[in-house]
């Protein structure tokens, strides 16, 4: 049985493949450790809809793994600021996209200015707790 969840296949819960890279640009390390951290640690309000039920803690060691399996000088503290960054563009082109007439893209602005918020207001304790 296949399924889809963040640009992500898996079949049988194994990663079959990674879709959707029409907005794929070159870009820093950090801006796509950032995104990957969005996505799955996640650093998401807790409302929203992809977010998993965990707690800060839990988030905050998600933060740590991932930055220490990246391999790289990345901290946890500067991917929550490149995260932040990278939402608040994200949500600009999602804006600029709908105001273009792709008006099914438009939920993301609030989205993503939600999720942005949401990391700014956690992101002491995030950064704390992963190291």
């Amino acid at each position: 049985m296949s399924s889809r969840m963040v640009n992500m296949v898996f079949t049988d819960r194994r990663l079959t493949g990674v879709i959707d890279w029409d907005t794929a640009s070159p870009g820093p390390r950090s801006w796509d450790l950032a995104y990957l951290a969005y996505r799955l640690v996640p650093l998401a309000h807790p409302d929203n809809g992809d977010a998993i039920g965990s707690d800060l803690s839990e988030r905050a060691g998600r933060l740590r793994i991932l930055c220490n399996a990246y391999g790289s000088e990345q901290q946890p503290a500067r991917i929550l600021q490149v995260a932040v960054r990278r939402l608040h563009d994200l949500a600009a082109f999602a804006k600029a996209r709908a105001d273009q007439g792709q008006e099914n893209i438009r939920s993301h602005v609030e989205l993503y200015q939600r999720d942005a918020v949401w990391i700014t207001g956690h992101a002491d304790r995030l950064s704390r707790d992963a190291t």
